[in-house]
């Protein structure tokens, strides 16, 4: 006990003990930071990860050739109608049919998600088609959880599918194209993603691609993944920001 009671009245040995202190509170910090946002960030996080964006509205989206055919229509497409609001745990609405033009639709408003649903038989094609977009109400639902719903249910029904992620944020003020670039290649980054090429829709857009995204498409002969759109709304004096996965769909 002597021997450490000698040690520590060095002043030279206890500056070092208070600096080994301080670095190891630093490796701590760090090793939280590390742990909280990790290399595997998720689109949302991506999305969020400048100060000042507020995310305003979220929505998956699916669209699919079924297998099922003109015969039997409607019991079929309410049955997937069963399954996709099971899976989503929202209440079966009473589907509205039209057998002039051989579809079934559906609304549901619920306190976490808006659900819209269509099943319509092509008579050209000859072919059925599902089309679902889910609106997120709930703060801190995650979007992703509902594409990976929709893609689950739809493969157990054998169909041939795409889905979609897009969010919709907004930021007080005008913001530069610099910053338009600063944000996201931010944004780049946390999905470990490079940038394709750049468009010209609104203030600035750009596409990238990531290997950490499994969703692809080709455009040019080059792999999309991820959209990032931003533009200014001058009446409410915010700049909108749009991110699509792994492209921003305006079919809907």
């Amino acid at each position: 006990m002597d021997i450490i009671r000698s040690v520590f009245k060095n002043m030279k040995i206890r500056v070092v003990c208070a600096m080994c202190a301080a670095m190891c509170a630093a490796l701590i910090v760090q090793t939280v930071i590390t742990l909280s946002f990790s290399d595997d960030a998720g689109i949302t996080e991506a999305f969020a990860v400048s100060e000042g964006i507020v995310i305003s509205e979220s929505e998956a989206e699916a669209a699919a050739k079924l297998s099922f055919e003109k015969d039997n229509f409607y019991q079929n497409a309410e049955k997937l109608f069963d399954d996709v609001n099971k899976a989503l745990n929202v209440n079966t609405p009473v589907y509205e049919r039209d057998g002039e033009k051989m579809c079934i639709k559906a609304e549901i408003s619920s306190e976490r998600y808006n659900v819209s649903e269509l099943v319509t038989w092509s008579e050209e094609l000859e072919n059925t088609y599902f089309h679902c977009v889910v609106s997120i109400n709930e703060d801190g639902a995650d979007v992703m959880a509902v594409k990976e719903t929709l893609e689950n249910v739809l493969d157990l029904w054998g169909a041939e599918h795409i889905t979609y992620v897009r969010m919709d944020a907004k930021k007080s003020g005008a913001m530069d194209e610099k910053e338009c670039e600063d944000y996201v290649k931010k944004v780049f980054m946390r999905l470990d993603a490079k940038e394709v090429y750049q468009g010209k829709e609104g203030l600035y857009t750009a596409y990238g691609y990531s290997k950490k995204l499994t969703d692809t498409i080709t455009a040019d002969d080059k792999l999309i993944n991820v959209q990032v759109s931003l533009s200014y709304n001058e009446e409410q004096d915010v700049t909108e920001i749009t991110l699509g996965y792994p492209i921003i769909n305006t079919s809907y």
